[in-house]
């Protein structure tokens, strides 16, 4: 995160994992080096999920629309940091001689445990 200062050097903070993903984000000009700490580190927790990513598939029924949510337990995960409750963020409809009819929903974010 970066701040421009006026006729000054910049200030310049990073915050994460090492090996993530990594974003460059310009802030105000002249913000204090504490404010951007704390901005970045808020865009990083809101930026990172603690649970399932991509997509879930489904039949037919129960039927599962955009703004829905799903329920996620996984069994592979004895502390049960993955499950709970998703937002479903859109919803692809395959019809197909293999598959037959198949939703696709995909996960917004964790809203609760």
């Amino acid at each position: 995160m970066t701040s421009p200062k006026k006729g000054k050097e910049n200030v310049f903070y990073e915050y994460g994992e090492k090996g993530g993903d990594e974003i460059s984000i310009n802030a105000p000009l002249n913000m204090a080096q504490k404010a951007i700490e704390q901005l970045a580190k808020n865009e990083h927790k809101n930026r990172t999920r603690s649970g399932y990513s991509g997509t879930v598939d489904g039949w037919a029924i129960p039927l599962v629309q955009h703004g829905d949510t799903i329920d996620l337990k996984d069994p592979n995960y004895p502390d049960q940091h993955r499950d709970g409750r998703y937002l479903v963020e859109s919803v692809k409809i395959v019809l197909n001689e293999t598959d037959g009819f198949k939703r696709q929903s995909k996960l917004s974010y964790k809203l609760s445990k």
